[in-house]
This record gives C-alpha cells, structure tokens and sequence, in this order.
C-alpha cells in the first residue's frame, strides 16, 4: 500500500523486481542508483551497486529522492526542498572532512584490504588501491590460489593493516591476519549502517567511522 518504495538499485535488492510485478502498475519503486551519474562500471558490463560510498553520490541521490517526494506531495514542496538543501550541505560539510582526514594519509599507504569489494568509490574518489578476499557479493568465497595471491602481495606491498567488515564473517579476515601477522586495522560499514546505539547508525555516522578507522590504521 506504499506511494512509493525506494531502492539502492543497481541490483542491490534482487527480490523487488518479482515484488513489484506481483502488485502490478500502482506499484511505484524509485531504483534510486540506477538513475546516478557517477556509477563504476566493472568488468562485463556489471555495475558496483555500492554507490553510497561516494558522497557525490549521496548529494545525487538526495536531491532523486525529494523531487519523488515534492512530486508525490506537491504541497510540501517548498518543505521538501529545504530539508533536502540543508541535508546536501551537510554531505558538503562532510566531504571537505573526509578530504582533509585522507589528506594526512601518504599515497604509498593507501592500500585497503577488505572482506569484499565494496569500497571501489572510495577508492575512486581518495585513489586507493582495493584488494578484496573476496568479489563483489559479500556471500562470495576466495579459492585457495586467489587467497595465496593476496598473502603474497601483503607481504610484497608491506601493506599495514586489514579491515573485517561488519555485516561479514570475519573468519577469512582473521586467517589472512594470523597468516601475514598484518594487524587488524578495525571493523568497517560496507553494506549498510550500523544498528540504532552503534557508532554508525547514520550515513554521516558511517562514514567517519569508517575513514577514522582506515586513516588511524594505515598512517
């Protein structure tokens, strides 16, 4: 009975399609990631749905979510419109943060092993270089040749630290850990927010933890 449902996107949510089609043409979903500018594009023609990693990308998906609701609500237009002004200045103020954080970290140390591969637009925007366990999904498993590779290379790149995720097992993190003797940098937000009393229940939360936690580790 939603007036609207909004979406990641990009694939994120596999079972809104079949949904969707079972409630029929009232149904109105808002892929909101679909309709970014800024999205990685991966090999195969695959998209990286974890877009919210870019804070570009949240300023765009801010103003996509208030022209729906100035759309659904025209007589709260003027109300929409000036929340969504003063949440976009906030993301602004929170950029110039993160740039001046990652600003403190020498470019030969911006090395970011995770559990999966989900900090691609971070890497983007601060020019990291991304070296996963695992793929894409966080339901992926690395096979014994590509986990052997990525020991090589921490010890190859000396890279200082590693980071568990907190929506992840971290069992393959710790065995990369007690394997390198690499020490766990922290645990980062990959795919969502944290819970309600977490130190990343909010977006803006989120993202300085997971900058503290990224700078702290690997300066």
């Amino acid at each position: 009975e939603a007036d609207v449902v909004l979406a990641s996107g990009l694939k994120m949510e596999s079972y809104l399609d079949r949904l969707v089609a079972k409630i029929g043409p009232t149904a109105k979903a808002v892929f909101v990631g679909d309709d970014l500018p800024s999205v990685l594009a991966l090999a195969g023609g695959e998209k990286d749905p974890h877009w919210w990693h870019s804070i570009n990308n949240v300023v765009g998906a801010t103003e996509l979510v208030c022209q729906e609701l100035m759309r659904l609500r025209p007589a709260s237009r003027s109300d929409f419109a000036g929340r969504g002004y003063a949440y976009s200045m906030r993301l602004r103020a929170l950029q110039e943060w993160v740039a001046g954080e990652m600003a403190t970290l020498p470019p030969a140390r911006r090395h970011l092993v995770t559990s999966h591969d989900a900090f691609g637009y971070l890497a983007r925007d601060y020019v990291f270089t991304v070296y996963a366990i695992a793929g894409l999904s966080s339901d992926g498993e690395p096979d014994a040749r590509q986990l052997a590779r990525l020991i090589d290379l921490l010890r190859r790149e000396r890279v200082r630290a590693v980071f568990a995720e907190s929506s992840v097992n971290s069992k393959l993190v710790a065995n990369l850990v007690a394997e390198t003797g690499v020490r766990l940098g922290g645990t980062l937000y990959a795919d969502g927010l944290g819970t309600a009393d977490s130190d990343g229940a909010t977006y803006e939360a989120m993202v300085r933890h997971n900058v503290r936690t990224i700078v702290e580790a690997l300066r």
